[in-house]
């Protein structure tokens, strides 16, 4: 994979661009640069980042990512309300995890909606809003786990892995944009930079 922004001294740079080796590289002015995933500075958290007053819509929160999120925002950030949203009721593990947030002091609803139904996301976020309940940050940590090899891949395969990320954080930032939130977080994957077998993000 090649970046190139069309200058000239990166046409004649194409060249020694090739002769990295590299797989994944952009040309910027003549130079070769290369992605490279190493540990960084941790970026200071503000005070103030998360609301305590209103609650934190978890997408996916039934689900292990969302249940870690959850745990963390009422743990570490003092977040006491809390809406868990998936596709169904919750299991087993996500009652334990309901249950242990309710003894730390947290206020915890699930809500099951296909929040990739915009019409379906829209109608549960207006029953949360006539029931009083204020949502003050959003985290989006649903998705949709399927392997398959890239020559494989059809268009069904890749609108399944796409409607529960990508339009479910089209579907929330559309329908929260004036809510003055004090977050709004999407989690991402690192398989295109870590080579998941299977998982070409």
């Amino acid at each position: 994979l090649l970046d190139e922004d069309g200058v000239s001294a990166s046409r004649e740079a194409f060249g020694a661009a090739l002769a990295t080796g590299e797989n994944q590289l952009a040309l910027r002015s003549g130079s070769v640069y290369r992605p490279v995933l190493g540990s960084g500075a941790r970026a200071p958290v503000p005070g103030g980042s998360w609301d305590s007053t209103r609650a934190v819509l978890i997408t996916g929160g039934l689900g292990w990512l969302g249940r870690i999120t959850a745990r963390h925002l009422v743990e570490t950030h003092g977040v006491r309300q809390l809406v868990l949203m998936g596709r169904g009721a919750p299991g087993p593990d996500a009652e334990r995890v309901i249950a242990d947030l309710r003894d730390l002091g947290a206020r915890v609803r699930t809500v099951a909606c296909d929040a990739a139904d915009r019409e379906a996301l829209a109608g549960a976020l207006e029953r949360l809003d006539r029931s009083g309940v204020r949502i003050g940050g959003v985290v989006h940590a649903a998705g949709f786990l399927e392997g398959g090899l890239l020559t494989d891949l059809t268009a069904d395969d890749l609108e399944r892995s796409l409607r529960p990320k990508a339009d479910v954080a089209l579907h929330l930032h559309e329908l929260t944009a004036g809510w003055d939130l004090s977050a709004f977080v999407v989690y991402s994957s690192v398989a295109s930079t870590l080579n998941s077998a299977g998982q070409g993000a």
